[in-house]
């Protein structure tokens, strides 16, 4: 079960894996001590699964902008994890906070897609911005999918650091449908 620190993350019951999943929405992260599945739905927004494999601790963060513009006064906008300098920071402090060890964590990092040709490139500000902060943090991703132009739903399973990727493409008609599910174990 999760920590009462992270209550207010959706959880849902999934048959195929015999467990509630928690779902992750933009600006959310969520961890744990315990085996647990987390889930969350990328476009331009990118996510970083992170343990300690040591102790299968994990956990998972969902972010939409690499900072904000200014620095924020309050939090009324809505969460400061909706940014990867805060997303990062808080998932990585509760890993070590739990026991984790910086030189033990594992990273695996997916998201940054641009989805519209005629919109700003979110997506690619964001993995510039995460592997900038991988970088000089010396985390070093196990497993990355980035960037493209597809949507992804990611499926992560905090003991084994196993990831289950479904990418999500458009078609001509403009109609959203699943072509291919890839499986990163590490």
């Amino acid at each position: 079960m999760a920590e009462d620190e992270f209550a207010h993350i959706q959880r849902k019951r999934d048959d195929r894996f015999g467990r509630d999943v928690a779902i992750l929405l933009p600006g959310d992260y969520c961890a744990s001590r315990e085996p647990m599945v987390m889930y969350t739905m990328l476009g331009s927004c990118v996510s970083a699964c992170i343990r300690d494999p040591l102790l299968g601790i994990g956990g998972m963060n969902h972010f939409l902008l690499p900072e904000p513009s200014q620095p924020p006064c309050d939090t009324d906008g809505g969460p400061l994890s909706r940014y990867g300098q805060y997303a990062m920071e808080h998932l990585i402090e509760w890993l070590l906070r739990h026991g984790g060890s910086q030189d033990r964590l594992e990273v695996k990092l997916f998201g940054g897609a641009r989805l519209h040709d005629k919109m700003s490139d979110v997506g690619r500000r964001n993995i510039e911005w995460i592997l900038e902060f991988c970088a000089q943090s010396h985390l070093k991703p196990v497993i990355s999918d980035l960037g493209r132009s597809h949507a992804r739903g990611i499926y992560y399973f905090t003991k084994s650091g196993r990831v289950l990727l479904r990418r999500v493409r458009s078609d001509s008609e403009g109609d959203r449908h699943n072509r291919e599910d890839k499986r990163h174990d590490a």
